[in-house]
C-alpha cells in the first residue's frame, strides 16, 4: 500500500469521493494512522496481524455529519469486515466491507452468512 499512497492522495483530492473503501492494505497495527489518514476524511481500519489482508474506509466528515462503525473482525475468524452506517443532510445508508482470505473455512463462511 505504501507505494501507492501518493496516486491515492492524488485521486482523493482531485475527485473528493463520499467514502473510500479498501482491502487487501497490507497494513499492521504498527502502521500509524497519521501515515494513512487525510486531513478531510475520518480513518477506519481492520489489520492483520499477519501478512497480507486488512480493511481500510475513508469517510469525508464534511459530507457525512454522524458515523457509526463497527470492526467485527473477531467474531468471524480470518475474515475482516468492517460494518458503517453513515448519515448526511439528506440520505442515511449501512455498508459492509470484508476481505475473505483464500483458505477460508466452511465454518467461517456460514458464520458471515448468519449476519
Amino acid at each position: 500500500m505504501y507505494t501507492k499512497l501518493d496516486p491515492l492522495t492524488l485521486y482523493i483530492q482531485e475527485k473528493n469521493p463520499a467514502c473510500i473503501l479498501l482491502t487487501e492494505t497490507w497494513l499492521s497495527p504498527v502502521v500509524p494512522d497519521s501515515l494513512i489518514g487525510l486531513n478531510d476524511y475520518i480513518l477506519y481500519r481492520t489489520d492483520r496481524t499477519s501478512r497480507g489482508g486488512g480493511v481500510y474506509a475513508l469517510l469525508n466528515r464534511t459530507i457525512f455529519k454522524q458515523f457509526s462503525v463497527t470492526s467485527c473482525s473477531k467474531n468471524y475468524g480470518n475474515i475482516e469486515l468492517i460494518r458503517v452506517t453513515c448519515v448526511s443532510s439528506c440520505q442515511s445508508f449501512s455498508m459492509v466491507y470484508i476481505y475473505r482470505p483464500p483458505g477460508t473455512s466452511v465454518v467461517e463462511d456460514q458464520l458471515l452468512a448468519r449476519t
